[in-house]
């Protein structure tokens, strides 16, 4: 092969790889600080969606790495990151995550990108030094210890704690309310459901007005 028609060749499939990723409907326009919603297929997830009258049963943060990679961290089984890939492989069959954009963190992307890069940079740190590893928190209570005095956490109470280190207006848990599988929630909880107590939900995130929704994931 001739060999400017080979490095021809290998160029043109660099720029179609580039260009590929760059409109990957997965990747594109995720930025750090964005929540994903996440339908999960399973009973008490099912549960969790209908008490908030949405299909969303999960929730999780977009991490931006200095080389560009996306991470989602979430607070399922423990406070982890996984693959923005790992996270939507979880969607319940027939259903779609969507990711919601803080008017804040928005509005410092448009108006000092500087400063954006910064805070991009001290959330990564903030996770690793701070939540990763952290435990799971089947009580849903809005401050849980171990006995170690490690913070319990679940998914969305994750997602306001961690956003709220850095939102001037922050994320507020309200008066939680468990009516509408009332039952179902006295078996989970073995009675003692935390009806009225602080906390928030997925749902909670799609209603609040310091958020929008940027896109579905297809």
């Amino acid at each position: 092969m001739n060999i400017f028609r080979h490095v021809f060749l290998i160029s043109m499939a660099l720029i179609y790889s580039c260009y590929a990723t760059a409109n990957d409907p997965k990747i594109l326009e995720v930025r750090t600080g964005d929540i994903i919603l996440l339908p999960l297929d399973c009973f008490s997830c099912r549960m969790i969606a209908d008490e908030e009258e949405t299909k969303f049963s999960h929730s999780g943060v977009a991490l931006v790495d200095a080389a560009g990679k996306i991470s989602v961290v979430e607070a399922l089984g423990k406070v982890r990151a996984v693959t923005l890939e790992e996270f939507l492989q979880r969607t319940a069959k027939s259903q779609h995550a969507i990711l919601l954009r803080s008017h804040e963190l928005d509005q410092l992307y448009t108006l000092d990108f500087v400063a954006f890069k910064e805070f991009q940079s001290a959330a990564n740190i903030l996770f690793t030094k701070a939540f990763a590893g952290l435990p799971f928190d089947h009580d849903y209570l809005w401050d849980n210890y171990t006995p170690a005095g490690l913070q319990k956490l679940y998914c969305s109470e994750f997602v306001a704690k961690f956003l709220n280190h850095f939102l001037r207006v922050k994320i507020t848990p309200t008066a939680m309310d468990f009516s509408r599988n009332w039952d179902f929630w006295m078996r989970y909880f073995n009675g003692n459901v935390p009806q009225g107590k602080l906390g928030n939900s997925p749902g909670s995130f799609k209603d609040s007005k310091l958020f929008y929704q940027v896109r579905i994931f297809q």
